[in-house]
């Protein structure tokens, strides 16, 4: 069952940290990638899915700068998933990190399949790990518990 994360202005899909989905996605991608380090026979939905979520990074060039169309929260988030996975060496800048989103989303989009090797599809399995536990915590941090459900204690 894909999970669709939509910017309702257009359509397309949007990497935002505070969706709902995002946490679930990121985790179901690990779990996807964790099959082809078992080398188990596994689709790659959510892989595909997430790394065009990241493939929707992008900068624009105006008179006083760049501009990413990632938020504040994404932009943390996901730099700081980069760094923890060790695939954001030598960022500096958010242009930088919208550069490395294109090529981690084109590694998951093309890259990830029996024949990658070991090391690299570790970096992308804790990338996808570190991303998910981020927005679940962010998300957490903004929004609270929510709605308490009734027949909790």
């Amino acid at each position: 069952m894909p999970i669709e994360i939509q910017n309702s202005r257009d359509r397309r899909p949007v990497l935002r940290a505070l969706d709902s989905d995002l946490p679930l996605l990121a985790t179901r991608a690990a779990i996807e990638i964790d099959g082809l380090l078992a080398e188990e026979e596994t689709g790659l939905e959510s892989v595909s899915e997430l790394a065009s979520l990241l493939s929707s990074a992008q900068v624009e060039v105006t008179s006083e700068g760049s501009e990413s169309l990632f938020d504040p929260a994404t932009l943390t988030v996901l730099s700081q998933a980069m760094s923890e996975s060790e695939l954001g060496r030598g960022m500096t800048s958010v242009s930088d990190l919208v550069k490395k989103s294109m090529e981690v989303a084109g590694l998951l989009k093309s890259g990830v399949s029996e024949t990658t090797e070991r090391p690299e599809l570790e970096r992308l399995k804790k990338f996808c790990i570190v991303l998910s536990n981020l927005a679940a915590s962010y998300r957490q941090s903004v929004f609270g518990d929510g709605a308490r459900q009734p027949y909790k204690a």
